[in-house]
């Protein structure tokens, strides 16, 4: 995690100073459901803060005391925090920079095994989860099972048809990835038959 303090150039009454401390960083990718906590000393009175690029817009926080400001719903990635000491009137603007780092996206490769049968309930699928926050469970209507980062896990048996699998790493952080399974051909059965053409004769025949 990054930052940088500001250098405001104010020489007179104190000068505003802006100390990052506690943070949490967000659950699942794309999701803005971290937190900062920032620690405002030395000022001459009240503050007003201005987060931007924001969280996940721009924010401005009304006049509060100084001491720790904890800023929430924030983003992955660069903010910056603006202060104004209203005891002074004076506005800090190269603010201070901070960054949260967020989890990637929970992603899946997924390939099956088509029923060898026409209507047959051995179909398979194979799921090789990566991303987010591992481990993961993995759950289908054939049960459910937990497995590492680019690990494979299998479920068998499907008849065929369509085939969803939802994978949730340990920050709940879900996706949903399907397949379809097919049948084979039916097989087929043609009878051929010659009948008798003489009373008493046995020159019928039959083929399959």
């Amino acid at each position: 995690v990054g930052f940088v303090f500001f250098s405001s150039g104010v020489t007179n009454g104190a000068t505003l100073t802006m100390v990052p401390t506690t943070q949490t960083l967000p659950t699942c990718f794309g999701f803005c459901n971290g937190s900062r906590g920032v620690f405002f000393g030395n000022a001459g009175g009240n503050i007003t803060a201005t987060v931007d690029p924001g969280l996940p817009s721009q924010v401005i926080y009304p006049s509060f005391p100084q001491g720790s400001k904890t800023f929430t719903s924030v983003c992955a990635g660069n903010h910056t925090v603006y202060a104004t000491d209203l005891g002074y009137n004076c506005t800090y603007t190269s603010g201070l920079t901070f960054s949260l780092s967020g989890p990637t996206q929970v992603s899946a490769a997924i390939s099956f095994t088509n029923p060898n049968c026409n209507n047959a309930n051995n179909g398979s699928i194979s799921i090789v989860p990566s991303g987010g926050t591992p481990n993961y469970t993995i759950g289908t209507s054939a049960g459910t099972l937990t497995g590492a980062s680019n690990s494979t896990v299998s479920f068998t048996p499907f008849t065929a048809g369509p085939v969803t699998a939802t994978i949730t790493d340990s920050k709940g952080c879900t996706l949903t990835a399907n397949a379809t399974l097919t049948n084979p051909p039916a097989y087929t059965v043609t009878t051929t038959q010659a009948n008798i053409s003489c009373p008493n004769n046995c020159t019928a025949t039959a083929a399959v």
